[in-house]
């Protein structure tokens, strides 16, 4: 919880009757939860000022004043589903089937999910059309790519919330991915991608929204009694 009940035995005592899941919290989704009377806002990530809050910004304070006079709680989906329930819901929207995880060690030498193996489920397919799919389900243009558009695609992995570096390069190569999804490539991954005979597709971290679009449809079913709203969050960046 970022604001809210911290405690197991106080959050059990709060009842939740209405709520937004959103990439993140700024001014947009403040602003409907307030009109709206919503209780709970889920988003998968706190940007800039929200990072930190044993340092209240001059920015930051006014959006806290306002969800804390509302009683509106702020809930960090958790970097462990993050890296694996968003990733695995993500490919199902694109049609993919979830074969194996991409995982690496981190500093305390655990293992830690860097992104998920998948398998095409349309046969027959290519990089154009994959690209297609992709391009109509995030409903962003342009979208940046390295690949032959007519080459053949197998297996496909999806990085997402990582940095694209030599190491997730050659495991992705040593497990026969031939198109790896992934929110940034630079110019060294694309360079070394290039070598390695690897696709890369560059969806932006807003593809995290069609996992949070997913969940938000799991859990209208599960919790019934729950009004569940969904923001798509837009990019701000513009396209020449």
């Amino acid at each position: 919880m970022k604001l809210g009940p911290t405690y197991p035995e106080e959050q059990k005592k709060k009842k939740v009757k209405k709520c937004i899941l959103a990439l993140y919290p700024n001014t947009e989704v403040i602003s409907t939860a307030v009109r709206d009377k919503f209780d709970l806002i889920i988003c998968y990530t706190t940007p800039g000022i929200w990072a930190n809050f044993n340092q209240i910004t001059d920015e930051l304070y006014p959006k806290i004043k306002i969800l804390l006079e509302n009683r509106i709680n702020l809930y960090k989906i958790q970097e462990e589903y993050a890296e694996s329930g968003l990733i695995d819901l993500i490919a199902e929207v694109f049609n993919l089937e979830v074969i194996d995880l991409l995982q690496i060690k981190n500093a305390m030498n655990q293992d830690k999910t860097a992104g998920c193996v998948c398998k095409i489920t349309t046969p027959s397919n290519n990089l154009l059309n994959f690209l297609t799919m992709i391009k109509e389900k995030l409903d962003i243009s342009p979208i940046r790519f390295l690949g032959d558009l007519n080459s053949s695609i197998q297996k496909v992995g999806i990085i997402i919330g990582h940095p694209l570096n030599l190491q997730l390069l050659k495991m992705a190569k040593k497990a026969d991915i031939d198109t790896i999804v992934c929110n940034h490539f630079t110019y060294n991954s694309e360079k070394t991608a290039e070598e390695l005979d690897i696709n890369l597709i560059e969806v932006t971290s807003y593809v995290i929204s069609l996992g949070l679009l997913k969940l938000t449809q799991i859990l209208r079913m599960e919790e019934p009694t729950v009004e569940f709203a969904f923001i798509n969050l837009k990019p701000s960046f513009k396209t020449f």
